[in-house]
């Protein structure tokens, strides 16, 4: 139930930024979600290994997509626009 209460909280919070962002947040969610899924025994332990592998491999295209998005939005004007409009 708490569960169910913070993920509409993060929606929420998602909804107002870029699309990008919104992208990566997804992700970042989806593997939190993952990782409380296999630590609460919901699943047989192979299911759960090839779980921590799909979350494994998703960190890693999240981490290489932030990573030429702060090397785009660096090379351009827009990184001074999206970074004030977090403040």
């Amino acid at each position: 139930m708490i569960s169910l209460i913070t993920g509409l909280i993060m929606i929420k919070i998602l909804m107002s930024f870029p699309l990008v962002i919104k992208m990566l947040l997804f992700m970042e969610m989806l593997s939190i979600m993952g990782i409380l899924m296999v630590f609460n025994n919901y699943m047989s332990t192979s299911l759960s290994i090839i779980f921590l592998l799909f979350i494994l491999i998703m960190m890693i295209i999240e981490a290489t997509m932030s990573l030429t998005m702060l090397i785009n939005l660096s090379k351009s004007s827009t990184f001074f626009m999206v970074s004030s409009s977090f403040l």
